[in-house]
């Protein structure tokens, strides 16, 4: 009896253990499983952004110490959340100010073309284009209604036209005129995501200059070819008197109806004839600046004996030394020295060499050329 007494009393003490056992589990299972099933709901809802979850609190145990350091820890990425935002906001404020205040009007397009910006000085350019609902709309519908903006062409150029798919950075430029007289130069880039920016300037000022330019430069040719024609017809006028000039002073030089009266007529007739060639050669060489002018010039080049070219120059500056009371000297050799050049012009330019010299000599000076090779 006292064995079995025994057992009995066993069994009732297991089993009030066992329930206690449960009871005790049960009542920690709430009092710590709860806490920390919240605590995880609400780290959750943290992580994808709902930083206004309430986050419960508990005793001063270690779950509750736990979610007093979560709720410190929502409360500063609430605090970084929130100044980021902030910053993020007045960084856009600023770049949508200074896009609205530039003089280009800037046109960004996704990749999967629609609009995402368009700034005010882009809508100014392109009126028709409804400001309201720009954001959003396709990019081909945009440029149908910019269309109506621009005289007689696209205003931006079609999807097909930019080939969405291909490679190219750059989409180009185009000036266009508007309905409104302006001028515009359109140039397009793509963007690293697959869409695309377009940048539109207003070149009104620029296509005004460069017409004037074009008028003026119009107006100078107009005038060159006016010059061009009073000289070749002046130069024609002059050279038919001066033919006959040089003509009867050759048959008096060389008295071929006779003798002359005085010999001294024969050298004048002579240096009449020298001067006369002189003065028909650069009557020519104003013919050739007109040609030069006209891009008709044509160079003849042949062998010039520069002794017998100075020595007429020394004949055609001798009054002129004489005036100035200066001695010329003209050193020659004796064996031709020939150069390659065109007479005429050589002579000119040996005159204007010998008239400077006797030009800048004092009086009782001496210019003197010497030949050599």
């Amino acid at each position: 009896w006292a064995i079995q007494d025994f057992k009995s009393s066993l069994w009732w003490f297991t089993a009030f253990a066992f329930i206690f056992a449960l009871f005790i589990t049960v009542f920690l299972a709430r009092r710590i499983m709860q806490p920390l099933k919240a605590a995880v709901l609400a780290a959750n809802s943290i992580a994808i952004g709902e930083f206004e979850t309430q986050i419960p609190q508990d005793g001063k145990d270690e779950t509750g110490v736990l979610l007093h350091s979560m709720t410190v820890m929502q409360n500063n990425i609430r605090t970084l959340v929130q100044r980021e935002q902030a910053r993020a906001l007045s960084a856009e404020s600023r770049l949508a100010g200074a896009l609205d205040t530039s003089l280009e009007g800037v046109l960004l397009v996704g990749p999967d073309g629609r609009v995402l910006v368009a700034n005010k000085p882009m809508l100014a350019f392109f009126p028709s284009v409804d400001a309201d609902s720009v954001v959003g709309m396709e990019f081909a519908e945009v440029s149908r209604g910019a269309a109506a903006d621009v005289a007689g062409e696209e205003a931006l150029p079609t999807p097909q036209e930019l080939g969405l798919g291909r490679r190219s950075r750059s989409l180009g430029s185009a000036e266009r005129e508007l309905v409104d007289g302006r001028w515009i130069r359109t140039v397009g880039s793509r963007t690293d995501d697959g869409g695309f920016i377009f940048f539109v300037s207003d070149i009104t000022a620029l296509k005004e200059r460069e017409e004037n330019s074009r008028q003026a430069r119009e107006a100078a040719e107009a005038t060159s070819a006016a010059k061009t024609r009073f000289l070749t017809n002046m130069s024609h006028e002059l050279r038919t008197p001066l033919n006959a000039i040089i003509g009867f002073s050759e048959i008096i030089s060389g008295a071929i109806f006779g003798p002359v009266g005085s010999a001294r007529y024969v050298e004048y007739a002579t240096d009449i004839t020298r001067s006369g060639r002189h003065l028909l050669d650069v009557i020519n060489s104003v013919l050739e600046i007109s040609r030069s002018e006209a891009g008709k010039q044509k160079f003849v080049a042949e062998d010039v004996d520069l002794r017998y070219l100075l020595h007429d120059c020394e004949k055609m500056i001798a009054d002129q030394c004489a005036q100035a009371k200066i001695s010329f000297t003209l050193n020659a050799p004796d064996e031709p020295l020939n150069v390659s050049g065109e007479k005429a012009k050589l002579r000119q330019i040996f005159l204007n060499l010998l008239s400077n010299a006797v030009k800048f000599t004092n009086a009782g000076g001496s210019v003197g050329v010497t030949l050599g090779t």
